[in-house]
Parts: C-alpha cells; sequence; structure tokens
C-alpha cells in the first residue's frame, strides 16, 4: 500500500479540462488568422462560424457530426476575433521606399538610452490617416532626444523621423534581426526626432511605477558596495538590466536566466510568505486568503505583470477559490483557463517567447513533471515496507532525501523538456548544464525571494535596518547560487550556441514531449493517457505560431 505521506502532492496534476476544447481552436484560428489565405476577411469568417455553430446545434445528437463542426466554428471565431483585435499590416510596406512620419508611440522595452539618442521597442498608438494601418503595429525605433527627455517603459512619444519595411539579413544567423521577426515587429522608425514627450500619467501606472522604484531601492540597501548587489534586486523585481554584463552572460549561457524572469516560482513564494504571515497573526482563512490575494497582485502588477507572472496569478485565484469552496484545486485546468484569459485579453501574446516559454515549462511540469513526482514518490521508496512510523532516524533522513532529490530531478526535466525547443529556436542557445544546474539553484532562489518579501516589508514601513539585515542574508545566499553558474559557464560546452530551422525545432520539440509525457503512462498503471497526451497538442500550436512569423 501507498503511504500516503510518501506520496501526497499539493495539486492533483489532472483532471477533467474541457476548456482545452476552446483552446485548441482559438490557437489554430490565431495561427489561421495571420496567413494570406483568409486575412481581412471578418465577415466571411464570423458567416463560416455562425453557419457551423448552428448546424452544431441541431446535430447534438450526433457527436461524430457535432464535434467537428464544433471546432470549425471555434477556429473561424477565433480567427475573426484575432483579426479583430490584431491590425493587420498592409503587405505594400514590404516594398515601399522609407516614408517620413510623424507618429505616436507608447514604449513597450527600452534597450539602449545613451546621452542623445534611445532605442527600443514600441506600439503605434496615433498615425495619419493615410498610414492608419500602422496603428496597434509594434516598431523597433531608434531616435533621438535632448539630455531633458528621459523617456521610461510605458511613456507617451510624439516622434517625426522615417518609418520603413525592416529588411531581414539573410547572412545573419545569429541576430537580434531574427529575434525581432520571431516577434512579429516588421517595422522600423529611425533617423527621428521627438518632438513632445509624455510620461505614463494614469493613476495606476504611476502608483506601480513608484511602487517598483521604492523596491528596487530598498532590495539594494546596505549593499551597494558590492558588484553583485544588482542580482539579488533583479531576481525580485524581474529588471534584468540591474544584472552586470558578465554575470547576465553566465546565467544566460547555462539556462539559469529563468530566475530574473517573474513567474510562477516568485509569485507562489511571495503569496506563501504572505499567507504565512498572516496565518501567524491568527487572522481568519477567508480574510487571510483574501489579503493574500491582494498582496500577490500587487506584486505582480508592480513588477509589470509579465504573462508568466499573470499565470501564475490566476493559477493562485483559482487554487484560492477551489480550497474556499472545499474543492480539490488541479493545475493542468487551472493552466487551460488562465491560458484562455490571457490570450482572448491579448491575442498578440501567442508569438510573445515569454508567454510560450511561460506556458510550455509550466504544461510539461503539470503533465509529466508532477506525475513523474509522484511515481518516485510511491514506487521509487527506500523502504516500502516499512511503515513511517516505524523508521529510524537514518531512515528517515535518507527518504526524505530521496523524495527531495527525486522530485527536483522530475520537475527540472520536464521544464528542460517544456523549454528546450522554444530556447534553441528564439535565443539559439542550448544549455547542457542547465538539467543539473537548475536542481542546485531552483531550490535557494525561494530562499532568496522569501528575505527579498521581508526585505522589502521593512523597506515600505521605513524600517531601513530590518531591510539591510534581510539584504544581507539574502546575498550570502545568492553566492551559493552564483558560484555553481561561473563554475557550469566555464564547462567547455555547458552552453552551446545551435541555430536550426523552424520546421526541425518544432518537429523535434513535439517528438520530445510527446515521448516525455507518454512515459508515465508505461510505469504507472491506471493513470488516464489521454492526459499525457494533451502537453503535445497545447505546445504543437504554440510551435506552429512561433514557426511561422508573418
Amino acid at each position: 500500500m501507498t503511504d500516503p505521506e510518501r506520496g501526497s502532492l499539493p495539486f492533483n496534476y489532472g483532471g477533467r479540462a474541457p476548456l482545452v476544447w476552446i483552446l485548441f481552436p482559438l490557437i489554430a484560428g490565431y495561427s489561421l488568422a495571420t496567413t494570406s489565405i483568409i486575412a481581412d476577411q471578418q465577415t466571411l469568417l464570423a458567416l463560416i462560424a455562425a453557419i457551423t455553430a448552428l448546424s452544431a446545434l441541431f446535430t447534438a445528437k450526433f457527436s461524430w457530426i457535432w464535434k467537428p463542426l464544433f471546432l470549425l466554428a471555434a477556429t473561424s471565431l477565433s480567427a475573426c476575433w484575432y483579426q479583430v483585435r490584431v491590425n493587420t499590416l498592409n503587405p505594400d510596406w514590404e516594398t515601399l521606399p522609407p516614408r517620413e512620419l510623424e507618429l505616436s508611440i507608447r514604449i513597450e522595452n527600452l534597450y539602449s538610452t545613451t546621452d542623445d539618442t534611445v532605442a527600443g521597442i514600441a506600439t503605434i498608438v496615433e498615425a495619419p490617416k493615410i498610414a492608419e494601418d500602422l496603428l496597434k503595429q509594434k516598431v523597433q525605433f531608434q531616435l533621438h532626444r535632448e539630455k531633458e527627455q528621459i523617456p521610461e517603459t510605458g511613456d507617451l512619444i510624439l516622434a517625426k523621423g522615417l518609418i520603413s519595411y525592416r529588411q531581414s539579413n539573410p547572412l545573419a544567423s545569429n541576430s537580434f534581426d531574427r529575434y525581432l521577426k520571431r516577434q512579429h515587429i516588421l517595422l522600423q522608425f529611425r533617423r527621428g526626432t521627438i518632438l513632445n514627450h509624455t510620461p505614463a500619467l494614469s493613476p495606476s501606472a504611476r502608483f506601480f511605477s513608484k511602487a517598483r522604484e521604492k523596491l528596487e531601492s530598498g532590495l539594494l540597501r546596505g549593499t551597494e558596495a558590492y558588484l553583485e548587489s544588482g542580482i539579488f534586486a533583479a531576481m525580485l523585481s524581474g529588471n534584468k538590466r540591474l544584472i552586470p554584463a558578465a554575470e547576465k552572460q553566465a546565467f544566460s549561457e547555462s539556462g539559469t536566466l529563468h530566475l530574473f524572469a517573474v513567474s510562477g516560482l516568485h509569485v507562489m513564494t511571495v503569496s506563501a510568505v504572505i499567507f504565512y504571515i498572516f496565518h501567524f497573526l491568527r487572522i481568519p482563512r477567508p480574510a487571510t486568503t483574501l489579503l493574500c490575494l491582494a498582496g500577490t497582485a500587487f506584486y505582480v502588477f508592480t513588477t509589470g505583470a509579465s504573462p508568466s507572472a499573470l499565470r501564475a496569478l490566476f493559477i493562485i485565484v483559482i487554487y484560492a477559490g477551489a480550497r474556499l469552496f472545499q474543492r480539490e484545486p488541479q493545475l493542468w485546468p487551472a493552466l487551460v483557463f488562465s491560458a484562455l484569459l490571457v490570450l482572448i485579453a491579448s491575442p498578440d501574446q501567442l508569438r510573445a517567447p515569454g508567454f510560450q516559454l511561460s506556458y510550455a515549462v509550466t504544461s510539461a511540469i503539470a503533465l509529466y513533471g508532477i506525475p513523474l513526482t509522484r511515481f518516485f514518490r510511491e514506487q521509487g521508496s527506500l523502504y516500502p515496507l516499512i511503515p513511517t512510523d516505524s523508521l529510524n532516524l537514518f531512515q528517515r533522513f535518507t527518504e526524505a532525501s530521496w523524495r527531495k532529490l527525486s522530485g527536483l530531478f522530475a520537475i527540472s526535466l520536464s521544464a528542460f523538456l517544456g523549454s528546450i525547443g522554444l530556447s534553441v529556436y528564439h535565443f539559439e542557445t542550448f544549455a547542457f548544464s542547465g538539467l543539473l544546474l537548475n536542481m542546485i539553484v531552483v531550490p535557494l532562489a525561494p530562499i532568496c525571494v522569501t528575505l527579498g518579501v521581508f526585505s522589502s516589508l521593512c523597506g515600505f514601513s521605513g524600517f531601513a535596518a530590518g531591510s539591510i539585515f534581510f539584504n544581507k542574508g539574502a546575498f550570502l545566499v545568492l553566492q551559493l547560487i552564483l558560484g555553481p553558474v561561473l563554475y557550469f559557464q566555464s564547462i567547455t560546452g555547458a552552453g552551446t550556441h545551435w541555430s536550426f530551422s523552424g520546421d526541425l525545432i518544432g518537429i523535434f520539440s513535439v517528438v520530445v514531449l510527446f515521448t516525455a509525457n507518454a512515459l508515465p503512462c508505461v510505469f504507472r498503471k491506471g493513470t488516464d493517457a489521454g492526459s499525457f497526451f494533451i502537453a503535445p497538442l497545447f505546445l504543437f500550436g504554440i510551435w506552429l505560431c512561433a514557426m511561422h512569423p508573418v
């Protein structure tokens, strides 16, 4: 018999997720909407969706007819929704010469700021009537600025310059140009001057911007003299610009740069710390849950509300709701529901590497990592015939160590398999060391995040001494992370740059994930095999969008 203590896990990995029958056609519809076959055909798509939906309604008794009709209706409606929400660029721009225009752009990301220029990625929010198809398009920009003009992310800029189609360099196989194209950034706005700079003035944007500045300054307090001080602040705030260049390259090549992208690891840790603080204060469970959700949401939006952070927040909300209504929380249905909400609200997120990596890794963990962890705990116990209460001290230690190490290996392996294809495709890096290195650094990262939460609470409350104390502790833990990362970076071949065609990467990734997700079916009797095949199908839609940028 299985010992409940040895086999228990906080989440049920499987469970029914009927929303996948909406999510799959949504991904397929978004993919089709960007092709030349059905471009700008909103009326036709809406008509097809209406006809097939009505046909499905009248053939509900015949499942072999109803299911394909429903999928066709949902796919057509999704394609129509994508074309309504995402403005399509006129293909004539590819052959037109550069044109001088006055545009209003909203800064999405800054990657270069000098004394007289600023460069980054922005979204066009206002354009002349002769170029209305430019609205909502993302553009790479490089503009001249005055010294008093200091643009930040989220600010509005009115500028006059040359707008043109970005010409790809076929000889640059490992370039930033390819990365931009995969994100559907097809235009460039350059040789211009900023005419007017308007900071983000919405009350919420101003509030969270100030909160982020205070968060970062508090995490740097007391460690300013150390070169690596920015690493700790970057881990909690997600601002990679705080990481020194050499250390940033080391984390990237070793496959551990994800520690500085606010994701489930960060959000779950912050949520758990807040929950246990209020639980320690003996606040009633419903109030504790609401306060925990509010504190977690504050952290997510303060750090920029990235797709991975929003995904984790949605899952926490679903988890809390399930507990309040005395239902068992299930990770896979929660993941599907959060992906559906994100894609409906922002269809262009499907092409973003952050969204793809976040959901690819988490789905691999949900459908492969957690079941494999359960298999190791149930079938790989070192003392299966001895009850837990009868184990001596040494046996308890070895059993607990095995459970922890096997769980870390299962989660690390699933995350590695879930991210390998997209990492090679988007960043052209395959970190062999990532599988083992993540087993070392991932357990230490929540300790840093926990210390960061207490440091931030002290900083926001004005208790500077407490903030310095926790920052010093986190800095010591950070050395345990940085040491192995720098060591693995020095090993020849630990991080290798690869460049493959998109089709090869997509096929390779689907084959690897299909095999990996099917393995637990071989080892674990009575498991619903169908649930293990959902992950490759779900990820295939993401590969399809990544492989075929417009």
